[in-house]
């Protein structure tokens, strides 16, 4: 009788325990966000180049959910009317993610204009979002360059750094939006 009551108990508290890490085909995945920061790698700290560069900011109740693909390699996010997989839809603008483990990642590049002499500022983005089991640390990276005409860029660059307070500029420059969820109570 005692055996059976601690093999119970056993079997309850293993099944309260924290949830297991990583992406499991067709699942659906819901994360709280309870925080948000942004760190600089090697950047100018101009305070015309940093005012606009914030922690994102997220409303209250806000969450990142997305769904896991049957084949278990790719997750796309998805849009949900409450926590529970058979009220959400495909997202309107779904991000996809490779899945590889307890991470799902994803990258991107844009190009825009820097200044008026053909420099363009290189954005090369990459997310990680790690899953821990019961929270998950979602990492948006931004690697700077000026590209497309050398000579130009690197004047730019020069004039950042002879007026930046750290004499940095923005070549080479790592900005990273870092996000941390939870598993939502239920």
């Amino acid at each position: 009788m005692r055996r059976s009551i601690a093999v119970a108990l056993g079997v309850l508290f293993s099944a309260c325990g924290p949830r297991k890490a990583g992406a499991v085909p067709q699942e659906t995945y819901f994360w709280k966000v309870i925080g948000s920061t942004v760190e600089f790698g090697q950047c100018t700290d101009d305070p015309e180049f940093r005012k606009d560069i914030q922690p994102i900011v997220f409303e209250e109740n806000s969450y990142l959910m997305y769904q896991v693909a049957k084949d278990g390699r790719t997750a796309s996010t998805v849009s949900c009317t409450r926590l529970d997989a058979a009220s959400c839809t495909p997202a309107m603008n779904p991000l996809t993610f490779d899945v590889a483990g307890t991470e799902l990642s994803m990258s991107t590049e844009s190009k825009n204009p820097f200044g008026t002499t053909g420099c363009q500022l290189q954005d090369a983005q990459s997310w990680i979002l790690t899953d821990k089991g019961n929270s998950l640390d979602w990492a948006m990276s931004h690697a700077l360059s000026l590209v497309d005409n050398p000579t130009e860029c690197e004047k730019l660059d020069q004039n950042i750094k002879d007026t930046s307070p750290n004499m940095l500029g923005v070549q080479g420059c790592v900005v990273t939006f870092k996000v941390e969820c939870v598993t939502p109570k239920t």
